[in-house]
């Protein structure tokens, strides 16, 4: 049952800090989210020790849990791991992706393409809506590769990435062209083409990072 739970706030918590209704900085009270989810603030505590590694939070000694600041540096680094990780993800999936899942990444790329043809919404509506889909895409992704090992590392340093896109999301226009990033990787998939499929990957996901470096240098 602790487990649970543990999972329970895990998910919730996580999920604030990503979508940023938890700021950078702010401090994250156990004993409110405990009341707030219905549990006990053990299982609380227990989240917060696995956000500390998966480095969305800070825990400091004597003052409190924190969540963690997004800091350039790290995030770059993080997308030069996750970049080359992907690639691998893309390359086992041309061998080894079910044709269900091609007609699943289908569909996402298509509720992709009308969501930014849509007048009505606004820019920044489009910008969450493509990001939540292009997540949706690698998850798919994940589970095509049929490797635990490589999937467990990749989620981890995913959480941050995800963080960090959202929390410049605003100054990167170019976070709409996704859906055409991840059309090309799904053709390159399509056609088993393992090398093209990896550089296609690399290049869509080190196309955040370099758009943001040019928006802040």
């Amino acid at each position: 049952m602790s487990t649970k739970f543990k999972a329970k706030a895990l998910d919730v918590i996580r999920d604030r800090i990503i979508y940023l209704e938890y700021k950078p900085g702010a401090p994250l009270n156990e004993k409110e989210i405990a009341s707030e989810l219905g549990i006990s603030r053990t299982p609380v505590r227990e989240a917060m020790i696995q956000l500390k590694i998966d480095g969305l939070v800070e825990i400091i000694p004597r003052s409190g849990t924190y969540v963690k600041k997004v800091d350039l540096l790290e995030l770059k680094n993080c997308y030069v791991v996750r970049s080359n990780l992907e690639g691998l993800v893309a390359e086992l999936a041309a061998v080894h992706i079910l044709p269900q899942d091609i007609s699943r990444l289908e569909d996402i790329v298509e509720k992709g393409m009308k969501i930014i043809a849509d007048d009505s919404i606004t820019d920044h509506e489009i910008r969450l809506s493509v990001v939540q889909l292009d997540s949706l895409f690698h998850e798919i992704l994940y589970a095509s590769c049929f490797n635990d090992a490589l999937i467990e590392v990749l989620k981890m340093i995913g959480y941050r990435c995800r963080r960090g896109w959202y929390s410049y999301i605003n100054i990167i226009p170019e976070t709409i062209t996704a859906i055409d990033g991840i059309n090309n990787i799904l053709d390159a998939i399509k056609r088993s083409d393992r090398a093209l499929a990896r550089t296609r990957m690399m290049e869509h996901v080190n196309g955040f990072i370099e758009q943001l470096q040019k928006k802040i240098n």
